[in-house]
């Protein structure tokens, strides 16, 4: 998928972020900063469960990701940022994570728990998973630009149709768990993300982000 990514990449789409530097410092205060609030926010308005609040918690202590960056793609949006945003929060998350996992189980009163977080490993998997794929596609668009043009919508297709059959299989293998849970965690999640991408959509529109200068 993110050699999918990388192809419809050239470098000057990254150049072109240099005279945009507010939009990542943004960004990654909305995915670092905001999200983790508005989280917190989620779970008191739900009153979840303490070990299902924390695992909420969590993932908004971890935003970003190979999966949004090609749905970023899909949708043709700024996938140069988007690919960016992945890289300077995996970047930075690997030694926030922990520290605000503790905090938030021990707020929790679930601070007898845990935390086995290997800062290294994490970083040299995010390279190896969200970053060399990149740079292997925007090569490969660089020795090969007409083809990439040409297969660009066969290659969207098929980096689509593999994150569908992981998303499937991640389903079925869980589903059991998802239907238990799913009538408490739902409609938490469905806030979450919805307020998510409000509050981002208003934060960018108020400082016209994408306008020449910002």
């Amino acid at each position: 998928m993110m050699f999918a990514v990388g192809l419809s990449l050239s470098v000057k789409d990254f150049s072109a972020l240099l005279s945009r530097p507010g939009v990542l410092v943004l960004g990654g205060l909305l995915q670092l900063v905001l999200l983790p609030l508005l989280g917190l926010a989620v779970v008191a308005l739900f009153g979840l469960p303490a070990v299902l609040a924390a695992g909420l918690m969590i993932v908004t202590f971890a935003p970003g990701g190979a999966t949004s960056n090609l749905i970023c793609l899909l949708c043709r949006a700024d996938t140069a940022l988007s690919v960016s945003l992945t890289v300077l929060s995996g970047l930075i998350i690997p030694f926030t994570l922990p520290v605000l996992s503790v905090l938030a189980l021990q707020q929790l009163q679930l601070g007898n728990l845990a935390i086995d977080f290997p800062v290294g490993a994490t970083i040299g998997k995010l390279l190896a998973i969200g970053v060399l794929p990149v740079i292997l596609g925007m090569l490969c668009r660089h020795w090969q630009t007409g083809f990439c043009i040409r297969a660009q919508r066969w290659i969207k297709a098929a980096a689509a149709l593999v994150m569908l059959v992981v998303v499937i299989t991640l389903t079925a293998a869980q589903i059991q768990g998802l239907m238990q849970l799913l009538p408490v965690l739902a409609p938490a999640i469905l806030t979450l993300a919805t307020g998510a991408m409000l509050l981002a959509y208003m934060a960018g529109h108020k400082l016209r982000v994408g306008t020449p200068g910002h």
